[in-house]
């Protein structure tokens, strides 16, 4: 609770999430629930990028208000679509001056930070997990595809444990920034997740290789951008 001198901040909490929020996730019904026990006012912030979600809902006595446009999640062009998530943000919290907005993930850690700029809230909270697993289809167009959000993890060092046999397989070991589980073996998902667990040197090493090999890969782009230039601009 907020103590001692007065402050201009009020005593809500806001969570922000670039998904739907299912009303089913313990994690957060946790989270929510111990703050609402302890007096505090709760509002969930989500994106319904399916439309399957009612557009406000109660999780453990907080609101949950969502933001229904859909989106095609996984893609490229999602990034297109977050401006207009982040705008719907901003209005419903421009006038408030918040106690704490809870953002997760770098999609949505964008706005919740631009909040704390705007002194929309008194505190910043990031939130990312310590780990990241991608359960991939075994439909051919599926194996194809590469989601956005393995990069982000991938940034931030975190371990990715890769349950596919496709292009995000082929991705993650040629990066060496995971473990991969061929589809359909959930004990060796289990394997994946207590090795990662119990070795922490191993998964710090996964988010280290990866930020090696994107240093090489920007070098090497550099060098053979310095050779294109040098033989248009430089020969006679």
């Amino acid at each position: 609770m907020i103590t001692g001198k007065t402050s201009i901040y009020t005593q809500d909490i806001t969570f922000i999430r670039t998904n739907q929020v299912a009303l089913g996730d313990p994690r957060l019904a946790k989270q929510v629930k111990a703050l609402v026990d302890y007096g505090y006012n709760v509002t969930i912030l989500a994106w319904d990028r399916e439309l399957e979600q009612k557009p406000l809902e109660i999780l453990e006595g907080a609101l949950i208000k969502n933001f229904r446009l859909k989106a095609p999640s996984g893609k490229l062009r999602i990034i297109f679509y977050y401006p207009i998530f982040w705008i719907w943000v901003l209005l419903n919290t421009f006038l408030m001056r918040l106690y704490v907005i809870h953002a997760c993930n770098l999609d949505a850690g964008v706005i919740g930070y631009f909040c704390k700029k705007l002194s929309i809230c008194q505190k910043f909270v990031f939130d990312i997990f310590d780990g990241f697993a991608l359960p991939m289809a075994t439909m051919n167009f599926i194996e194809l595809w590469l989601p956005t959000k393995v990069f982000e993890y991938q940034g931030y060092g975190k371990p990715i444990i890769c349950i596919s046999g496709g292009e995000a397989a082929r991705y993650v070991e040629s990066t060496k920034s995971g473990l991969i589980v061929k589809p359909n073996n959930a004990r060796g998902f289990a394997e994946a997740i207590i090795r990662i667990y119990k070795d922490e040197k191993l998964a710090a090493e996964f988010g280290y290789k990866w930020l090696a090999a994107c240093f090489r890969e920007f070098e090497s782009s550099n060098n053979r951008w310095a050779h294109v230039r040098s033989f248009f601009f430089d020969n006679p």
